[in-house]
């Protein structure tokens, strides 16, 4: 009997899933668009899609080559930015979640609409991991079923969890991992909770982390409601007990989160100077109030828009007499949940310490849907001093939405909040209604009004989120059928097309994907991603180019010759124009072909994947250089950690004419947005010119922005540069800038700031470099010992390269410690060559290079996965649990 009211309660589940998300994601139907998210960052798209494309085609390959009898497994993959290991960079997206080996069945091609479905379809596992929470806690299943509802269809699901489809996967191991703490609680085999721990430490362990706090917090709460008596050491035995099966968990998962937490913790996604404080600004708590069962966003990641009924049930759970003090351990949930969302330093703490952010807001859904589910027959019983309580707190939620809206800014911020209220309004006195009637919370009639209020509520939900009219939220989703073609563009296309099977990178700054690479199977100096190898994040930023954005994500190295040719960038891809196969032909690369509005070209001077210097500087030497100088430097001398025996010691000579632009005062206050200056500036003719930007600091009063732009434009030629605001999410510091302006004649340099605020600058001046120079440095490197017969093939790089005199080899793959090299048969030990490159020293005579990559802790991390089921065998044979 029990069975089939579960089974009767999935298929209502299932039916009303159905229709909510017909209507929730009706809006984005009509507008012709996908789940796929490409505005602002474009995680969407250069990150998720593209992971999840690349994923499905790994397995794909991994099979067949298994099935035809020569199995592969690739490790390293050049592709991914300037070259990274693949478990430790798309952990975060792909690898590991046992849901995304279904993308193993579907082509590139075909992944969008799969991607599509996967988002909806975890948003119904949600539902069905709450629900069973929910009946194995014995609750009514009609509660049950309007719960489930309610903790899938949230704000956090529908702004975060479309953008970021891994952000839904906590929301489905939370509610299990609950469950398998109630069994350890009952003395019940812990099968549920190892495999929960397992399975979300493989998924992603930035979720892990705040799902392992938030179960030890559950944990906490419940362990009172089983303990009566010897509190001390019942609690010790009860701690010593679910550590072990957590560790029996995290040991079944080792083969993908020792992997993935070693490269975590070499990555370049740092922050400096964050600034943390206690509170938030007073806007902030406005905003949470409107927006708890609002359908805007409150900022720091928090969206609730909670359905209006589940805010009903929040305010009787504080407002109904608290017998036998059933609702404690709720209240006390609720109530440490809203000190976390209003104290700054949990959200700093919560998210691993990195910055402030509020991602672990799906824990409030639980809760809040846990009371909908507790209060509901509640809801049909209310006391008339229960009624009125409720009735003038929403009174004075209906006065404070109307006369907070200009405090809180307009935008996504207040779209729908007074249509919320009245919807919480209507749902009170449709409640009211109801129990007037006498129908209780079991009957039919019941049953039916809460179901139409979710419904209703939803849809109002979705046309102020999604609408067109409104939120215009769906003008940041990529259209419908143009995934593969936005993967793999027109530019990386052409790219494609050069017919060269030898090893180089390529670049172009035109593709929607930020890691186009990755797609097209081509080697870029793009990178966009969460995990990145931080020598790479470090060195990039030491060129002080201007698409440095984070130490995660840049694009391209600002079409700077010498660093093109040290970073063996063979191919470009340009806007075509008349002028541009002249101009480009003059730095040295030669026209190849003319197609969809785009100009790709060969570079003459690209050194090959392995090159020698006859001396070097060291990284301190470097560190006190500008960005040209660096680049100059290095045609010359390679850059190593420490003092080298066996070579000489550099001294890069620099023919840079510095000219200073002058400025009135270092500091300007900004007090309009678009507000223009004017300087003057003077060009050195006949060379490269660069604007060189020292010590710009930006302030104002909004702390904790990511980036500010301001616009430099001259005549015919207009830059964007992101300032980061000191103590923001991604600060890591940057202050100088370097922005290439080529050979213009301009005479004054206009720059628009955008937002209001201080500016700050030590100097600005213009950089000149001789281009002949330039090439004539790599054309010494190119002509000096290079390495010939380069191959490269997933793990494994060899070549062969001779030398007349002692020298340092530089091989333009990113460092990092599974690369184990050996020298004509003979171990040798790896340097950190040129900041995130990798190379030793060279004696005289022929070498014969071979490179070998194996993923870092995979082995170990195997072998204790394997030991860690083998004892879970041991212990089930022995009937230990």
């Amino acid at each position: 009997m029990r069975e089939n009211k579960k089974l009767k309660s999935g298929l209502i589940y299932t039916a009303l899933f159905a229709v909510i998300s017909c209507i929730v994601f009706y809006p984005m139907y009509q507008s012709g668009k996908s789940l796929i998210w490409v505005s602002m960052a474009g995680d969407g798209l250069s990150q998720h899609l593209n992971s999840l494309a690349y994923w499905g085609e790994y397995l794909r390959s991994f099979f067949s080559n298994l099935f035809a009898g020569h199995p592969s497994l690739p490790m390293w993959d050049m592709s991914l930015g300037y070259g990274a290991d693949i478990l430790s960079t798309l952990n975060y997206y792909a690898i590991g979640d046992p849901l995304n080996l279904v993308y193993a069945l579907v082509s590139k091609e075909n992944t969008e609409y799969l991607y599509n479905f996967m988002i909806i379809f975890r948003m119904y596992l949600a539902g069905l991991s709450f629900m069973s929470y929910c009946l194995y806690m014995k609750k009514g299943h009609r509660a049950t079923v309007f719960g489930s509802l309610i903790y899938v269809f949230t704000g956090f699901t529908l702004w975060a969890g479309i953008r970021h489809p891994f952000f839904l996967n906590p929301l489905i191991y939370l509610p299990l991992l609950l469950i398998g703490a109630e069994k350890i609680f009952q003395k019940e085999k812990p099968y549920v909770f190892i495999f929960s721990v397992c399975i979300s430490a493989m998924s992603n362990y930035y979720f892990l982390y705040m799902l392992t706090v938030f179960t030890f917090l559950y944990a906490l709460i419940r362990f009172f409601s089983y303990v009566r008596e010897n509190y001390v050491m019942t609690f010790i035995r009860t701690v010593g007990r679910f550590s072990g099966y957590y560790f029996l968990g995290l040991g079944l998962s080792a083969v993908i989160l020792l992997p993935a937490v070693i490269g975590f913790l070499g990555n370049g996604r740092s922050s400096e100077n964050i600034s943390v404080g206690l509170f938030y600004p007073l806007r902030y708590y406005s905003r949470v109030m409107l927006n708890f069962v609002g359908f805007g966003n409150s900022g720091n990641s928090v969206s609730l828009s909670f359905v209006p009924v589940a805010g009903l049930a929040v305010l009787l759970l504080f407002a109904a007499k608290n017998e036998d003090r059933k609702y404690t351990p709720f209240k006390a949930a609720f109530g440490l949940a809203l000190i976390f969302l209003c104290v700054k330093v949990f959200g700093y703490g919560l998210n691993g310490f990195a910055y402030v952010t509020n991602r672990w807001t799906f824990v409030i859904g639980f809760i809040v849907a846990l009371i909908f589910v507790e209060m509901y027959p509640k809801l049909f019983s209310m006391t008339n001093g229960e009624k009125w309580l409720v009735a003038a707190v929403i009174g004075l939620l209906a006065v404070y939405s109307v006369f907070a809206q200009k405090f809180v800014g307009g935008g996504f911020y207040t779209y729908g909040s007074n249509s919320a209220i009245i919807a919480l309004a209507g749902s009170f006195l449709c409640i009211c209604l109801i129990q007037k009637t006498g129908a209780a919370y079991q009957s039919v009639i019941s049953s039916v009004m809460i179901a139409l209020l979710i419904i209703g509520s939803l849809g109002i939900h979705s046309y102020y989120r999604f609408g067109p009219k409104k939120g215009k939220y769906t003008k940041d989703f990529l259209d419908s059928g143009t995934g593969y073609e936005s993967l793999v563009d027109d530019s990386a296309k052409g790219l494609k097309s050069t017919g060269d099977s030898g090893v180089f990178r390529v670049n172009t700054n035109q593709s929607l994907n930020h890691n186009y690479g990755q797609a097209a199977d081509l080697n870029t100096v793009n990178n966009y991603y969460s995990v990145t190898n931080g020598n790479v994040g470090k060195t990039v930023e030491s060129f002080q180019t201007l698409n440095l954005t984070y130490l995660f994500k840049f694009k391209g190295l600002d079409h700077r010759t010498g660093l093109y040719g040290l970073n063996g960038v063979k191919y470009i891809s340009v806007k075509y124009s008349k002028n541009a196969s002249k101009a480009w032909k003059k730095k040295g690369f030669d026209p190849i072909s003319i197609k969809n509005g785009r100009l790709l070209l060969k570079n003459r001077y690209a050194l090959p994947f392995g090159y020698s210097y006859d001396s070097y500087i060291t990284a301190e030497e470097y560190k006190k250089l500008n960005g040209i100088e660096r680049e100059q430097a290095m045609l010359q001398s390679a850059v190593l950690d420490e003092k080298e025996q066996g070579i000489r010691r550099g001294d890069p000579q620099f023919s840079i004419t510095e000219r200073n632009v002058p400025l009135k005062k270092k500091s300007i206050k900004i007090k309009k947005r678009r507000q223009m200056y004017q300087l003057p500036i003077q060009m050195v003719p006949g060379k490269d010119n660069y604007l060189y930007i020292k010590g710009l600091e930006y302030e104002n009063n909004r702390k904790g922005k990511n980036t500010y732009f301001i616009t430099l434009s001259g005549q015919g030629w207009r830059q964007k540069l992101r300032i980061q605001q000191k103590g923001s999410s991604y600060s890591f510091g940057r202050k100088d800038y370097i922005l290439h302006l080529g050979r213009l004649k301009d005479k004054t340099l206009s720059i628009i700031f955008n937002k209001r605020g201080k500016y700050k600058v030590d100097n600005l001046k213009i950089l000149a470099v001789s281009q002949d120079k330039t090439l004539h440095q790599l054309i010494r490197l190119k002509d000096n010992s290079v390495m010939k017969e380069i191959s490269y093939k997933d793990n494994d790089f060899s070549g062969k390269i001779s030398v007349k005199e002692n020298r340092i080899l530089c091989i333009p793959i990113p460092y990092s410690s599974g690369w184990k090299a050996q020298d004509n048969g003979r171990d040798m030990k790896i340097k950190k060559v040129n900041g995130m490159y990798m190379g030793w020293l060279l004696t005289p005579g022929e070498h014969k290079i071979q490179m070998t990559y194996r993923t870092p802790g995979l082995v170990p991390g195997a072998a204790v996965s394997i030991l860690t089921l083998g004892l879970l065998l041991v212990l089930r044979k022995r009937r230990r649990f």
